[in-house]
């Protein structure tokens, strides 16, 4: 951790500090390139920008706030609903021999629709949820705290 802080603030004094020269490719008679100033906050900025191990750790972060809100989501009912239709379509007629010589019979096409709704609770289950959020919240007090190690 010492280490990364000595690296970040010579990064930032670096970047205040450096100025263009004729090894940068600057031909002579040309102006050199106007000076940035940097304020300290803004050099903390950019190297955080480009810190992989920061960005790492604050996508760590974000995972482990959704995990939080799907463990939650366990202790609240679920509803879910679902609708399907089936059309079905046969022979529209045929010929069905009778005593009496042979009758026509017509057949059409069957509808079917069905429209179902679940709703469920868990009623008891033996604290596995509320020790899911708490893990849940574990892992998220971690990964804050590695967001905040870079820094």
């Amino acid at each position: 951790m010492r280490v990364f802080s000595t690296f970040l603030l010579l990064a930032c004094w670096i970047a205040v500090t450096a100025t263009p020269t004729r090894a940068a490719g600057i031909a002579p008679g040309q102006p050199p390139a106007p000076q940035v100033s940097l304020s300290l906050h803004d050099a903390l900025s950019i190297a955080l920008a480009n810190n992989l191990q920061y960005q790492s750790a604050l996508a760590d972060e974000r995972i482990a706030e959704a995990r939080v809100v799907q463990a939650r989501s366990s202790l609240q009912p679920s509803l879910s609903a679902g609708y399907s239709y089936v059309h079905t379509q046969t022979a529209e007629s045929f010929l069905f021999p009778t005593p009496h010589g042979f009758q026509k019979i017509v057949v059409s096409g069957t509808d079917i629709n069905n429209v179902n709704a679940t709703l469920a609770y868990a009623i008891y289950t033996g604290g596995a949820n509320v020790a899911a959020v708490g893990q849940a919240a574990a892992n998220l007090a971690a990964s804050q705290a590695n967001l905040a190690a870079p820094r």
